[in-house]
């Protein structure tokens, strides 16, 4: 990951790498809410079935899939607030991927709560393989920023196809209500910490946007990243 951020880096211009930095933004505390924390709450609950999963799967996907339209509408005035020209186009595209990720992070959550993490290491080598090959060749080719935005969607889709391949779980349309309620309480403490380890860690991400410019913002992501 750090050799492909190294490589995108010479390849691209701090204001490219600024813009898939921004989307990048956006897009991580939409999935933080999402998700809305079920992901640890499956894995830390004490016996689980089948019809445990329904609802909150249901659920994750519905609010990902919403809040992912709502992106797209309002794509120009969140590129607007963050101060982020060009914004729009690229979060609008990025955020149709966003469902694909949640619908990934539940199987990832159940593949943890078996201890199997040999196909999980294997699906982020491959799907990190995949994805690198894509985004350099994009950038060679100079597609600019969405180079990296298509690197993020081919690793999602990698992902998506490498764990439902072999699901832990299938939709259904058994559901248990009590449960639910309990995973949502656990959930909403999860994501309730999410939110203020966001706020406290990556708010400088949007004042370095906000005040310096989306080139600022790509320098200060790259010297994150390192």
């Amino acid at each position: 990951n750090l050799l492909l951020y190294l490589i995108l880096a010479r390849l691209l211009s701090p204001a490219e790498f600024g813009i898939a930095a921004a989307v990048a933004l956006v897009l991580l505390l939409q999935q933080l809410v999402s998700e809305f924390g079920f992901s640890e709450a499956l894995i830390q609950r004490g016996t689980l079935s089948n019809k445990d999963v329904t609802l909150p799967f249901a659920v994750g996907m519905g609010t990902s899939i919403g809040l992912s339209l709502l992106l797209a509408l309002f794509a120009g005035q969140i590129g607007a607030l963050i101060n982020v020209p060009g914004l729009a186009p690229y979060l609008v595209v990025a955020s149709l991927f966003s469902p694909l990720a949640t619908a990934t992070a539940f199987q990832e959550a159940l593949y943890k709560r078996d201890l199997d993490f040999k196909p999980l290491a294997i699906r982020q080598l491959v799907a990190l393989t995949v994805s690198g090959v894509v985004g350099v060749s994009c950038a060679l080719a100079g597609l600019g920023a969405w180079s990296l935005i298509i690197q993020t969607a081919v690793f999602t889709v990698v992902s998506l196809i490498w764990l439902w391949r072999k699901p832990r779980w299938l939709p259904s349309r058994q559901h248990d209500w009590l449960s639910f309620r309990s995973l949502a309480r656990f959930g909403t403490s999860v994501v309730s910490t999410r939110l203020i380890d966001f706020g406290a860690t990556r708010s400088i991400d949007f004042l370095v946007a906000s005040t310096h410019g989306v080139a600022a913002l790509g320098l200060y992501t790259l010297g994150a990243k390192l």
